[in-house]
C-alpha cells in the first residue's frame, strides 16, 4: 500500500523552524516501529519552503540501518528530478519518535513524528 507523507514537509518545516522561540511543545507519538516506518512516503501537503518552490511528485524514502536510518528526498522541478540523500539519527529516550536529520555536515535538524495511523498507512 502507497503511504502519504505529510511527515517529508514536517521535516523541512521543523528545520526552518530551528531558530524560532516558542512556549509550546509539540507532542509526539508514543513510540514508532522503525521497520514498519521505513519505505516511500509521498507528500500531499507542505508549508512553504525555499528550497520546495516549484516542485511537485515530492517523496521521501526511509531505511532502517544498523545506527541510523538512510533518508532520500526526491521532487520534480522545471522537469528535472531533484534529490537529497541524507541519515537520521534516533534521539536517545524517544522510543524512535524524535529524530536528528543530517543533509550537509555537520548540521543535524529536528525530525518528530507528531501523528500516525495504527497501521502506519499515513504519518
Amino acid at each position: 500500500m502507497k503511504r502519504i507523507n505529510i511527515l517529508s514537509c514536517i521535516i523541512m518545516s521543523l528545520l526552518s523552524l530551528l531558530s524560532c522561540k516558542s512556549n509550546n511543545t509539540l507532542q509526539t507519538v508514543k513510540q514508532v516501529d522503525l521497520n514498519k516506518y521505513s519505505g516511500k512516503w509521498y507528500e500531499i501537503a507542505a508549508y512553504p519552503q525555499w528550497f520546495e518552490k516549484g516542485c511537485s511528485n515530492t517523496t521521501a524514502t526511509y531505511t532502517a540501518k544498523d545506527g541510523y536510518i538512510e533518508v532520500f528526498n526526491s521532487s520534480i522541478k522545471k522537469n528535472k528530478i531533484n534529490s537529497i540523500k541524507g541519515k537520521a539519527f534516533v534521539v536517545k529516550g524517544s522510543d524512535n519518535t524524535k529524530l536528528k536529520v543530517q543533509f550537509f555536515f555537520p548540521f543535524k535538524g529536528n525530525y518528530w513524528i507528531i501523528d500516525l495511523a495504527d497501521d502506519y498507512s499515513w504519518a
